[in-house]
Formats: structure tokens, sequence, C-alpha cells
């Protein structure tokens, strides 16, 4: 029986261990470590004895194919909400080895050790308030709505009304995902994933707030880009699709659009064109994610260098949530501007390089 467990990592301490082991895979030195002893696994999680062990008979509880929802206070970027459940898993396999669990998560002092590890799939960032999970899974929202004070298993109740309500726990988890994701979820994790509703199914909502509002930091800041998954291409195809089908339909509002053509194929620096009431050819550069919320998205150089060229005939269509019952689009028809504005930024994440001939 799947259970969905509640997991605290708001503290200090938890958060500098988030980047060891789950905002980013354990370090290759460590998985290789792990590999000879027949372990194979990227991501981890783990947690203390407890005094007189009193974590030892919750944690051994949980069991391959459970969910973990991880509740996270993260404050080391200024738009980071500071209570909301960040990341959503499956527990892949469980580990007490409290050697294992000093070289991924060095502890502070000697017997402090997170020795009870567990295992996950990709972990996946996702945006869920306590107040919002309580709703989610509780018939009136009333439990689950403070931040959990340790880890813990959903109660039995609450578990037969998840159940009920989403069809099954891992039901509930596809909803998390594609309702509330930040990210798009690795398919070959979460397959039930790409088994969710046709994009041309469901009818278009157009939101000007799909795209996040980063707070300007005087600070240096860093370039992290979004984990893409196998699904990625997909779902971007897919996106493209849906919106050649709004715009031939006429289902956009405020835009006539005439000689609609898809023109991805072409390389051409956009993905579909049309010509407007004022015959002007706008070009269109569609992004697609099973995330309800873009945090950022990517462009090539030769599509940025199209949006400087072409200016505010050069829009973006942001499709959000293209796996949910929800598809949200946000049309964005003056990035050039805001780039010239610096109410944008575009920042280079990957470089090529090559070696040139002497002269």
């Amino acid at each position: 029986m799947t259970n969905l467990w509640l997991i605290p990592a708001s503290n200090p301490l938890a958060t500098t261990n988030l980047a060891l082991s789950m905002e980013n895979e354990i370090d290759i030195e460590i998985r290789h470590a792990l590999r000879e002893r027949g372990i194979e696994q990227r991501y981890a999680w783990g947690a203390q004895r407890g005094t007189n062990d009193s974590n030892l008979s919750i944690y051994r509880a949980m069991q391959a194919g459970d969910i973990c929802l991880f509740y996270t206070a993260d404050q080391r970027e200024v738009d980071e909400p500071l209570k909301a459940y960040r990341w959503a898993a499956r527990i892949t396999d469980l580990l007490e080895d409290h050697s294992v669990a000093d070289q991924v998560w060095p502890p502070e002092q000697p017997g402090k050790s997170f020795e009870l590890m567990y295992f996950l799939t990709t972990p996946v960032k996702i945006y869920i308030t306590t107040e919002q999970l309580s709703l989610l899974i509780t018939k009136h929202g009333e439990k689950y709505a403070s931040p959990p004070k340790g880890f813990m298993k959903l109660d039995q109740r609450n578990l037969d009304f998840v159940r009920h309500k989403y069809g099954s726990p891992e039901a509930f988890l596809t909803h998390v995902l594609t309702d509330h994701g930040e990210e798009d979820a690795p398919v070959e994790d979460y397959p039930d994933v790409a088994l969710a509703s046709s994009l041309s199914t469901v009818a278009p909502i157009f939101v000007d707030d799909l795209l996040s509002v980063k707070t300007k930091s005087k600070g240096k800041s860093s370039v992290v880009a979004q984990r893409r998954s196998k699904l990625s291409k997909e779902v971007g195809d897919e996106a493209e699709l849906y919106i050649l089908e709004l715009l031939r339909e006429g289902r956009v509002p405020g835009v006539i659009a005439t000689q609609i053509q898809h023109v991805a194929d072409q390389k051409v620096g956009w993905d579909i064109q049309y010509y407007d009431e004022h015959d002007n050819l706008v070009k269109v550069e569609v992004k697609g994610s099973t995330a309800s919320k873009f945090s950022n998205f990517e462009l090539t150089i030769n599509e940025l260098n199209c949006l400087k060229e072409h200016a505010n005939l050069y829009h973006f269509y942001l499709v959000g949530g293209c796996r949910s019952t929800s598809r949200r689009v946000q049309i964005i028809k003056d990035m050039a501007k805001r780039l010239a504005d610096n109410n944008a930024v575009a920042s280079p994440i990957t470089f090529r390089l090559e070696l040139l001939e002497s002269r």
C-alpha cells in the first residue's frame, strides 16, 4: 500500500543538505562508491535517529513506492517562499548506514548522522502552501495546515480521502506534478504524467502571470538551468500544435491572424508565423511545460537574435500545465522592450568552445 509522507526540510542544516542530494544529484564520487556496493541511486534524503531512537519506528514504516512531499523554507534566493512544500518524489529504496550518510551529508558534530536514509526518484520542484495542501488531502482543510513538526505519514482517514478524491496516491502525485509543478517531471520516473489528458481537449485560460517575476537583487546571483526531462521535447511540440490550433480557430483574444504557418522545422528562429490585421508578419515562439508556472525559459542564440531584430513583432506564447486539466497561456509581446529597459535579463548558460588555426 502506497503511503504519503510530509517531510520537513526547513532548518539551516536541511537547507544546506538540499543542495547535496535533492536539488542536485549525489556527488559522483559517492555514487561510484555506492555502485560498488550494488546501490544505483542519484537522489536521497535522511533523518537522524532522534532521542532514544524516536524516529526509528517511523522510518521503518517507510517503503519503496511511497510518496514524499518536502516542506522547505529556503531563504537563499529572494524569491523563494518561506513556507511551502517545494519538492515531490517517490522512495526507491531505504538504507540505514551512518558511514554512507556522513559522506552525503557531513554531520555538524559526532553522533548527529542522518543515517536513516531513503533514496528517491528525481525530485520535482513544486509549490504548495501548507494551507493549499490541507485542502488537497483533507475533506474540509481541517488538518495539515501547519508546517510538519517531523517527518510524518498521512493518517489512514485522510489517505482514504486521497484515494476517494484522486483514485489513488499515485494519481494524487500526478495531480501535484501537473497542477502544482514548477518544472517538467522526468517521464522515466513519473510515467503517469505522460499519460495525462491531451492538450487539445481542454480550453485554455489566458493569464498574465504564468512567467514568474523575480525580485531584483543587488547581490551576485547564480544562473541555474531548469532540469529538462525526456518529456520536454514532446511537450514542447504539443504546445506548438496547440497554439497553432488556437490561432487557426480564432481562439486567441485580441488576435486576428491570417496565413498561419508552422515553421519550427525550418529553423528560422521561431515556431509559428502569421499576418495580423495590419499586414505585419508576426513571429511566434512557443514554450510549453507540464509545470504550472515558468520561473524562466530558454532560448537559442538564433531565437535571441531574432527577438532583438523583430522586437514587438516577435511574440512568446507560454503554455503551462500542459498535461493537467487546466491549460494556462501567457502571451508576451514586449520582451524585447523589457530586455532593453532592464525589466528582463537573458543569461548565457552554455558556451561552445572551438580551436582556431594559429595565424
